[in-house]
Formats: C-alpha cells, structure tokens, sequence
C-alpha cells in the first residue's frame, strides 16, 4: 500500500478549506486509514479534530453537547449547548498545550535535530483517522533561510515509512505561498484547490498555479527527484445550490483561467459536487459526521459523500466507489 498524498490549498482564506479537508479525511476513514497533517500555523484542523477526539471518546454525550438537533425548543437547550461546547474546547485545548510543551506537534518536522519519533507525534482520533497537529509557532519557519526546509516532510514521511502504513495522508497548507506551502507540496501527489466563487478566489488560483510552475515543478530538486504532482481540480465551497449570479460567475472564472494557461501545468478542471453554504455549522456540530443522522443538515452529509467519491474517482481508487 502506498499512500494517496493531498494537499488542500488555497492562497486566499475563507473558503472552507479546512472544512472541507477533514470532513473529507473522516469520510475516507470509514474505509480506509487516514492521517492528517495540519501545516497551517492556524491550525483549525487541529482545534476540530481534537474536540471531535474528546466527543468520541464519549466524554460528552451527542445530545449534551448539540441538544438543539434534538430539542425543538433550541432557546431552552442554547445554554446547555455552550456550556457543554466550552468544556468540550477547554479540555482539547489542555491536551493540545500539553502535546506542544512536550513537543509532539507538526513542528518537530521542521526541527530535524529535535524531532521526536513519529509514535509521539502522531494523535490518534478515531479507529482509522490520525492526526499531527499544528503548531502556530510553525509561522517562525518562514523567517530566514529555508531552502534545507523544502525536502523535510517528504523526507520524514518516507523514513518514518507512513506512505506504507496510512491510505490517504491529507495536508492542510496555509492560505498563503511559504515553505510550509512549498514542503507540503513537495512531499504530494495530488492538490485539491478549495474556492469560493469569487472574483478575489480566482486570483487567488491564478497566483498559485504560477507560484507552483515558478517555485516547485521548475525547480531542480523537483526534475532531478523525479517526483509528479497532479492537479486534481477547484472544489468550490460555500455555494447557494446553483444561483444565476454562482453559474455565470463560475463561467467568468473557468474563461479567465484557460485564457492564461500556465506552462508545465494541467488545465485546472472543476469538480462537479460542491459544499453548500451552512451559515449554522461551524456554531452547531465539529464534525459533519455528528448530524449523519439528521435530516435538516442532509444537503451538507451528501455533499461531502459525493465530493470524496468524486475525488476518489479522479485518483483511480477503485476500492472506494
């Protein structure tokens, strides 16, 4: 077995990118093993999918935590909810302090000379799903000289032979082009670009796939490591299911990027499915998964059902269909 490498990038944030990345990365985990890696010095993913840990870990009971999926009168169970959510975000946080002062975060990759064994690094979240968190002094790797730096996750990834033990290995870069952006792409196969549909997003295409051409796929590192990255396309995200103004900007974005093919580089398709707009989401559950069950929240479920099948067809992982 060898491991599906992805980057999730965009160089704009706001577009659901981390969303999308780990809600993918739990759905793939049904199946197969998965792990994520949180290089955004944010580290979003990493605050998720440690409180989505301590739920799983039956610390808090589904209906303690969300009462309102379960409860019609949502004003009685409001206080109860934040309640139960800030317990839930005070004792991962504590766990993650503890994981960064002992110095079993993503950090330790791009400090070679201290870095910990792969064992202590790596957390795990649930049967199939794993997780290196992030670190937001990850942001001081980006001062100074780093050209040693581009090789090191690549590098560990296969001296620590995870490209054998995981199925899938998930990225999620920073919302900007740096070191952490170039290693993480330097050690995939496949980058997906989450993107709202916007005039500002498709910049923000544009200027990645030349940042990529110019910085990465010309450089002689990469020719000389005979190493292949593939584009696997623009999911677009936060979408209103269809709406004039969406499909015709969509038809402006798609014109002014095939206007300006970047040399060395596939033309950027477009995924069919798309995530919808839930402005409630990020407030009611951590995880899509929490409300698989529920009706109301249907539309996003299947969204990111589709979205993985999609994505699995695009790889040619025939296990998945």
């Amino acid at each position: 077995m060898t491991a599906k490498v992805i980057s999730f990038i965009n160089m704009k944030g706001g577009v659901g990118k981390t969303s999308l990345s780990i809600n993918i990365a739990d759905k793939l985990s049904e199946r197969h093993s998965v792990l994520v890696i949180d290089v955004d010095p944010q580290f979003n993913a990493t605050q998720s999918l440690l409180m989505y840990r301590s739920l799983l870990a039956k610390e808090y009971q589904q209906d303690e935590l969300f009462p309102a999926l379960s409860n019609e009168n949502e004003s009685d169970s409001a206080n109860q909810e934040s309640h139960a959510r800030l317990k839930l975000e005070d004792e991962s946080s504590e766990f993650f302090t503890k994981l960064s002062d002992n110095g079993r975060t993503v950090l330790q990759i791009f400090q070679p000379s201290t870095m910990n064994r792969h064992a202590d690094i790596i957390q795990h979240i649930s049967e199939n799903l794993h997780l290196i968190p992030g670190d937001l002094n990850l942001a001081s790797t980006v001062s100074g000289d780093t050209s040693d730096k581009i090789e090191v996750l690549d590098k560990y990834l296969k001296d620590e032979k995870l490209n054998e033990s995981y199925a899938y290995i998930i990225i999620d870069c920073p919302p900007t082009w740096s070191i952490l952006t170039h290693a993480s792409l330097f050690a995939s196969q496949y980058y997906v670009i989450p993107s709202r549909i916007d005039f500002y997003s498709s910049l923000g295409i544009e200027l990645l796939q030349k940042k990529i051409n110019l910085t990465l796929l010309s450089s002689m590192l990469y020719t000389k490591g005979l190493k292949h990255l593939r584009n696997l396309g623009i999911i677009y995200t936060m979408t209103h299911g269809g709406q004039v103004y969406e499909v015709n900007r969509k038809k402006k974005i798609k014109e002014s990027l095939l206007s300006k093919k970047i040399d060395h580089l596939e033309d950027v398709s477009v995924f069919d499915s798309e995530l919808p707009n839930v402005p409630s989401a990020a407030v009611k559950f951590i995880m899509y998964s929490n409300v698989s069950s529920d009706n109301r929240y249907s539309n996003l479920t299947n969204s990111i059902d589709r979205i993985t099948k999609e994505l699995s067809e695009k790889i040619g992982n025939e296990e998945d269909l």
